[in-house]
């Protein structure tokens, strides 16, 4: 007999039932078993048993009735689903993020015939579970939210192959590669064997080229012609989004760094996501998940709108990287809050230790501290207060040369690092500067910048290749990093002319112009929270006074004829600190390097001028007899060579 929807959670006893054949048993019975729909299928039980039997060598799953228990699972439990999809999914933290999405309930649903307008109905229905259209997630970058959102559009797929859903991104790639990855789960190359998630789910299995095109997902599992509309598609928030309607709106990271950093791009993100909304049908859901930026970025507008007089309905989720512990809420000694930057590892309870350890976490916050809160702890730092420098922490930061470690304890000379901030190749010159620094370690394992030299001036390019080449003769630094910029070719080879000349090797590392919005503000604020926990010092010299004018003038507000040229050399030095350099930054230095001589090299014989001056350097060595240079990255800066 057909199963009652309150039995539901009970399947019956399948093995009494042949399908397809007569055992003997009562027809009408068995008839009335094969028609029925059980849990939240859109298939009669004749349709399932042999989805069941396709995989049933790979899944080992003993009964029919147990493999339909597991289908009933996934479809009801987001979390459990992210574990059959093969997350590393962590209880304590993705819980609660899949418990914000919509919780399905499509039991009873189904049976033969059913149309659009009941599937929607039952869509419908769960506003009132979750109390309204909305939700939004904000949580830490890193800690998987986007996986999360991937699997409820999965979760969608499963208890309504017929609902339609589009996604959208703050851009194009990101949209794509979301569709991708959906896309991927229902990807069975040919000559693989099934995952888990497909041994349960064999009918939504995609065709080989509808799974690797580039075209919206038609849901291979659909029941209902839908006249061409697709079942997920996906678009960036600036895109024209007239077109088709949707059953579910998902914003995924909707909001950038790029489309957040002025008041008109956000306006115009706020204006767009609102038209967006206008393809949302009355019945459906719209989920937004992403990390806050702005204090009246799309997430602040439409928090701000949740807290109003008259508020509209909206599930919210906020989470950090961390919670400071309630014994460390306040410094004993000042009753002032800890600075985030000054908090250590027991002093607060982290969001996902597992994946974002507190080492990882505090070196974001060293290297881009407005970045971090934005990204990590959904602060929207970018309307934050103006940088302020303090005259005398400057002063007291300042030390003797010989106080400076230059040297280790055994005399064997240390790396140095040199950075220069150019007027991007200014003809008539405009003022520019460099920097030279070693680093240290405190007692507490904390690294600490020693600034040793300054040199700054308004040079010519001529002028400022030459204080380059000085520079790197004086120090023989490990490596110099120089912004590139534009029409730079004429100052490498005037650097090389002037290096080999000298005889020297220069380990130059060109690196391209961060196009981050307030990249300079934010090196510099670097530099304001090594001075706040002691971990800089300057040496004094004939540049002290201008350093500290620099540093003390400088907020972060953009300001045309400001001279910072000093800070943000300083702060390119930061991409040197020991816990911000690893393998993989080696590796990228090393990469520079080999395409900055093939740069160099078709320079030279465009315009008949000197190779670089590692590579004459050795042709001059080997004609005196001397040492060669070798052309090798890892000896030029690993292998203590640079001065000959």
């Amino acid at each position: 007999m057909p199963i009652a929807i309150a039995d539901m959670h009970k399947p019956p006893n399948t093995k009494r039932y042949t399908i397809g054949e007569d055992d003997g048993s009562n027809s009408v019975e068995r008839n009335a078993y094969e028609s029925s729909y059980l849990f939240s299928e859109c298939r009669p039980v004749k349709e399932l048993l042999p989805l069941w039997k396709r995989f049933k060598k790979f899944h080992k799953i003993r009964t029919f009735e147990e493999w339909l228990l597991e289908r009933n699972k996934c479809r009801k439990d987001n979390y459990y689903l992210g574990i059959v999809l093969g997350h590393d999914f962590v209880e304590h933290v993705h819980r609660e993020m899949c418990q914000q999405f919509v919780p399905k309930m499509f039991d009873g649903v189904y049976h033969a015939g059913y149309t659009l307008r009941e599937v929607r109905k039952a869509i419908e229905k769960h506003q009132l579970i979750r109390g309204g259209q909305e939700m939004m997630l904000l949580a830490p970058r890193g800690s998987f939210k986007s996986t999360t959102n991937k699997v409820d559009c999965v979760s969608w797929m499963l208890n309504a192959p017929d609902v339609r859903i589009l996604i959208l991104c703050g851009e194009t790639g990101l949209a794509n590669k979301f569709m991708d990855d959906i896309k991927g789960y229902f990807h069975m190359p040919e000559r693989a064997d099934p995952t888990r998630f497909q041994q349960l789910f064999p009918e939504y299995i995609l065709a080989e080229r509808d799974a690797t095109d580039t075209l919206p997902i038609s849901c291979a599992a659909r029941i209902i012609p839908q006249g061409g509309d697709p079942t997920l598609w996906v678009n960036s928030v600036g895109s024209n989004l007239s077109g088709w309607h949707c059953d579910i709106l998902k914003g995924d990271d909707v909001v950038t760094d790029e489309n957040s950093n002025t008041e008109g791009t956000r306006e115009k993100v706020n204006f767009k996501w609102s038209g967006a909304l206008n393809l949302l049908d009355e019945w459906g859901f719209c989920d937004n998940i992403g990390t806050r930026y702005f204090p009246d970025d799309l997430f602040g507008d439409r928090i701000k709108l949740a807290t109003s007089d008259d508020p509209l309905p909206l599930k919210l989720l906020v989470r950090a990287a961390w919670m400071v512990k309630p014994a460390f809420a306040r410094d004993p000694s000042t009753g002032k809050a800890y600075r985030i930057e000054d908090l250590k590892e027991h002093m607060v309870d982290l969001y996902f230790p597992e994946k974002l350890d507190f080492k990882s976490i505090h070196s974001k916050l060293l290297r881009n501290k407005i970045q971090a809160l934005c990204q990590q702890f959904n602060e929207p730092a970018g309307g934050d207060d103006l940088l302020h420098f303090d005259e005398d922490e400057l002063r007291k930061a300042h030390e003797q040369l010989t106080a400076a470690p230059i040297n280790d304890k055994r005399g064997v000379r240390q790396d140095i690092y040199v950075a220069f901030d150019h007027s991007s190749g200014s003809k008539s010159g405009d003022y520019s500067a460099g920097a030279a620094c070693v680093f240290d370690k405190r007692d507490d394992g904390e690294s600490v910048m020693h600034v040793i030299d300054v040199a700054f001036g308004k040079w010519k390019n001529s002028e400022l290749a030459r204080q380059i080449v000085e520079m790197g003769a004086k120090w023989n630094p490990r490596c110099i990093l120089i912004e590139d910029w534009a029409e730079s070719e004429l100052i490498k080879i005037e650097i090389a002319r002037l290096a080999m000349a000298r005889g020297i090797v220069l380990p130059l590392l060109w690196v391209k112009r961060s196009m981050e919005f307030n990249a300079k503000k934010n090196r510099i604020s670097g530099i304001e929270i090594l001075l706040t926990t002691a971990r800089i010092k300057f040496v004094g010299g004939w540049w002290t006074d201008e350093l500290i004018k620099q540093f003390t003038k400088y907020t972060g507000d953009r300001v045309r004829r400001r001279h910072d040229d000093i800070p943000d050399a300083i702060g390119y030095l930061q991409k040197f600190m020991p816990e911000t350099t690893d393998t993989s930054a080696y590796e990228a230095m090393k990469k520079a390097e080999e395409e900055r001589q093939k740069t160099t090299q078709f320079a030279s014989h465009v315009f008949n001028n000197p190779v670089w001056a590692n590579e004459q350097a050795q042709k001059h060595m080997t004609a005196t007899e001397e040492k060669p240079l070798t052309n090798s990255i890892d000896e030029q800066f690993f292998g203590g060579q640079g001065i000959y």
